[in-house]
């Protein structure tokens, strides 16, 4: 059986190498530990103790307190053996275990991809800045090189994380079909302000340029996508050269855009920073619709016909401001019986619409230059 190509621990970066955290500690239901016991003290011995355990809080009692006994007996000696059994298997497997929703190593038969947690695509200052320069890689084991498409999560501008569980649907869907997925966080408003979300979003893109081939990516077949705020960050990137341009790209490098439930004028949170009425129209450099061109990646626009006011006009707007621009690679998805809020709640259903929508142009989009 051929090496696997899955790091375990850490990434290889542009620059130095960065560790990758271990998945995030969750709490364990005490099952584990008794099995645990029954595992590493012998079946008899071991499934003695743990019936004990699980039957008599008293037994649970004593073995928790069996290390602080003013006086070493034999059960207390027997404690601290298996309590230190117990620490090495708790310290050496279970950190790297599937747990939750985070899973970390090599792809199984049962989950035919990997995922690495919290690789950092750019440096940062401050604890903040590290925290929101991270992004999640959902890797699939084949076919190779495969496509990748950078995913932002949602949240106004203002909130959200890349481990969100739609974010996390969305990764593990489409790792499953053979498609990279990279979850990006990105710093938010208030904190900061328009266009610093963005230039967050090119430096991922940035780094996923660079990176991904070590891990059996396609380079030239990086596409970009998003839900609501991620949907308008994913649009502008395909959009507007001058996020790419700093870091020696170009919009060309972007294979296609699927803008989900997005606002394609200038965003609502970009409104109130400059302030303006937040509900008023605005189009600007700071909107998608201000820079529709000919030479533009394609697009797969997607809305629910029940989404929050105007959004699927706005994306309808859109789309025509694309094709009267000359592109003749863009189109509206309105997904009937969806909100705003459900429109990805079916991305793990094999005959969701649209996880098919999203597969299809993905695999269908040829990669020339734009």
């Amino acid at each position: 059986m051929c090496s696997s190509p899955w790091p375990s621990r850490s990434l290889p970066l542009a620059g130095p190498e960065l560790p990758l955290r271990p998945p995030e500690a969750q709490k364990r239901p005490r099952w584990i530990g008794i099995l645990t016991l029954i595992l590493v003290t012998g079946k008899g011995h071991g499934a003695r103790v743990g019936r004990e355990l699980r039957t008599s809080p008293v037994a649970l009692a004593r073995w928790e307190a069996g290390l602080r006994s003013p006086t070493p007996t034999r059960a207390t000696r027997e404690c601290a053996c298996m309590r230190a059994h117990l620490l090495v298997l708790l310290v050496t497997v279970l950190p790297f275990a599937p747990v939750g929703r985070a899973m970390a190593g090599e792809p199984t038969s049962e989950r035919p991809y990997a995922v690495l947690s919290d690789v950092a695509y750019q440096e940062g200052e401050t604890a903040y800045q590290r925290e929101r320069f991270t992004l999640d890689l959902y890797l699939p084991a084949e076919p190779r090189p495969f496509p990748v498409m950078l995913w932002f999560h949602g949240g106004s501008l203002r909130r959200g994380d890349k481990a969100a569980e739609s974010a996390v649907r969305v990764g593990t869907r489409f790792a499953s079909e053979g498609i990279g997925v990279a979850s990006v966080n990105y710093r938010l408003s208030p904190r900061v302000t328009y266009p610093a979300y963005l230039e967050d979003a090119a430096a991922a893109l940035a780094w996923i340029h660079a990176n991904v081939a070590k891990q059996g990516g396609d380079p030239k077949r990086i596409f970009v996508g998003g839900h609501s705020a991620g949907a308008y960050l994913a649009a502008m990137l395909a959009l507007n050269p001058r996020f790419l341009e700093r870091h020696g790209l170009s919009t060309s490098q972007v294979a296609g855009a699927i803008p989900i439930s997005g606002q394609m004028n200038s965003h609502s949170t970009v409104r109130k920073e400059r302030g303006f009425w937040q509900s008023a129209p605005l189009v600007d450099e700071s909107a998608p619709i201000f820079h529709a061109a000919k030479d533009a990646p394609p697009i797969l626009s997607i809305c629910a016909d029940d989404d929050v006011p105007m959004r699927a006009e706005i994306n309808r707007s859109f789309i025509d401001a694309m094709k009267a621009a000359g592109h003749r690679r863009s189109r509206l998805l309105v997904v009937a019986g969806r909100n705003h809020g459900s429109i990805l709640g079916h991305m793990d259903a094999p005959d969701d619409e649209v996880a098919t929508a999203m597969l299809e142009f993905i695999r269908g989009t040829r990669t020339e230059s734009h």
